[in-house]
C-alpha cells in the first residue's frame, strides 16, 4: 500500500510538471536556460541565433505585408512562464514573425510569452525602443488570457465582516433585524 501511494505522488508530480509550460516541449528543449535580459543584451554576439523564452507586456503591434512586429516591455518569467511585474523589467524586445497579428487582440498591456531566436540588437530608432532592444524572430507566441477583475469579487465570505461595504456577517447580531 505504501508503494502505491508513492507511485501516485510521483505520477502526480510528473503530470503537473508537464503542464507547467505554455511553450512546446520541442522548443523548450532547444531553448537556453533562463538568463537575465541584461546578460543577453551584453553578450548578444555569443547568443545570436540561439532560442530563448522571454515575456512581458505588449507595447505595440504593427503589421506590414506578410510580416508582424510586436514591441514588448520585457519582464522576468515565473515558474509557469507568466510575465511578472512591470517594475522588474530589464529592457525591451522587438519580436518579428511572418503572418498577421491583429493589433486589437495583441494590444498594449496584454501579457505575452515568446520563444524565439535572437537576431541582434536595435538602437533607439523610435519611441518604442528607448535604449537598446533585443531582436527576436518569434517561433512560438503565447498570448495570456485577460483576467476580469470582477471575477475575484463574486464570492463574499459570510464569516467575515466587511466594515466599509455596508455588508454584515451572518454572525453579526444585527444582521437579522
Amino acid at each position: 500500500m505504501q508503494i502505491f501511494k508513492q507511485l501516485m505522488v510521483i505520477s502526480l508530480m510528473f503530470s503537473l510538471a508537464s503542464c507547467a509550460s505554455v511553450i512546446s516541449r520541442q522548443v523548450r528543449d532547444e531553448a537556453l536556460p533562463a538568463l537575465p535580459m541584461k546578460t543577453l543584451i551584453e553578450n548578444v554576439r555569443d547568443y545570436n541565433g540561439k532560442t530563448v523564452i522571454l515575456g512581458g507586456y505588449i507595447l505595440q503591434t504593427e503589421n506590414s505585408p506578410g510580416h508582424a512586429t510586436i514591441w514588448v516591455l520585457q519582464t522576468p518569467l515565473d515558474a509557469w512562464e507568466t510575465p511578472t511585474a512591470k517594475d522588474k523589467s530589464e529592457g525591451r524586445l522587438v519580436v518579428s514573425r511572418k503572418g498577421f497579428l491583429d493589433p486589437k487582440i495583441y494590444r498594449p498591456d496584454r501579457l505575452i510569452t515568446v520563444a524565439g531566436k535572437i537576431e541582434g540588437l536595435s538602437q533607439g530608432e523610435d519611441g518604442l525602443c528607448v535604449n537598446t532592444c533585443l531582436n527576436l524572430t518569434g517561433r512560438e507566441i503565447y498570448l495570456w488570457p485577460e483576467i476580469d477583475d470582477y471575477d475575484y469579487f463574486l464570492y463574499e465570505d459570510p464569516y467575515y465582516y466587511y466594515p466599509d461595504s455596508g455588508y454584515d456577517s451572518i454572525w453579526d447580531p444585527y444582521y437579522y433585524r
